[in-house]
């Protein structure tokens, strides 16, 4: 658990002050953008627990700029780990805009509570 624990501080203090996302990973000419930062609580029941989130968003063409969803697609990424020994994976697909009138959203997950 100390392992965890230098992990989550040297995440946190790698990023820039006043600045609570990370560098973007994605080219600036590119249609995806991406979202991601650290994460770092504590609670009475989980003790300390670190972990990130990562999303990559598809932007609207401008062609569609009026069209209802506000995204074309998106994958996300969230995972964490506390000092109890529980653990905590989520990766989650949306594209609002692959079929017309559709939604898909599809969701893995795992979690192990201690």
């Amino acid at each position: 658990m100390r392992k965890l624990l230098v992990a989550a501080l040297g995440a946190v203090l790698c990023t820039t002050p006043g600045r609570a996302q990370l560098p973007h990973l994605m080219p600036a000419t590119s249609p995806w953008l991406d979202v991601n930062y650290p994460k770092l609580f504590w609670t009475p029941t989980e003790g300390l627990t670190a972990g990130g989130y990562l999303a990559i968003i598809r932007q609207l063409r401008l062609e569609d700029v009026e069209a209802a969803p506000p995204y074309a697609g998106s994958i996300a990424l969230n995972g964490q780990a506390s000092t109890s020994g529980s653990r905590q994976l989520l990766l989650e697909g949306r594209f609002p805009t692959l079929v017309r009138g559709w939604r898909f959203v599809l969701t893995l997950a795992a979690a192990r509570r201690a």
